[in-house]
């Protein structure tokens, strides 16, 4: 389903970036296998078209071997890998956060 929606996507010559929003790295992250990241990576056009993730990490707890390996698979098909966390002037300040945001950037999570 997710290569159909690419796919269809992408056959709109407006459409140059590709967003998609989920929390798989999280809950399911073995759903994401080399054969799936090779799969989304074979539509990005550098200077063309480009995909992105977006996951939702909540807690530096929530950053597994398993989280990483997904992530690892994304980065190397040259697909970014970003978390949305809303970082307000005195959320940002929570040590929990700053663990999780560190623990992010070690597996290879770009925090927003």
């Amino acid at each position: 389903m997710v290569e159909y929606i690419t796919k269809r996507f992408f056959e709109l010559d407006h459409v140059i970036n590709l967003r998609w929003g989920t929390r798989i790295f999280v809950t399911l992250p073995m759903r994401i296998t080399d054969k799936f990241g090779e799969m989304l990576g074979s539509y990005i056009e550098p200077g063309k078209r480009n995909i992105c993730c977006v996951t939702h990490v909540e807690s530096s707890y929530e950053i597994t071997p398993e989280v990483s390996e997904s992530v690892n698979i994304c980065r190397k098909n040259k697909i970014y890998v970003y978390n949305q966390l809303v970082l307000t002037l005195e959320a940002s300040k929570r040590f929990q956060n700053v663990a999780t945001r560190i623990a992010m950037k070690k597996v290879g999570i770009d925090p927003y």
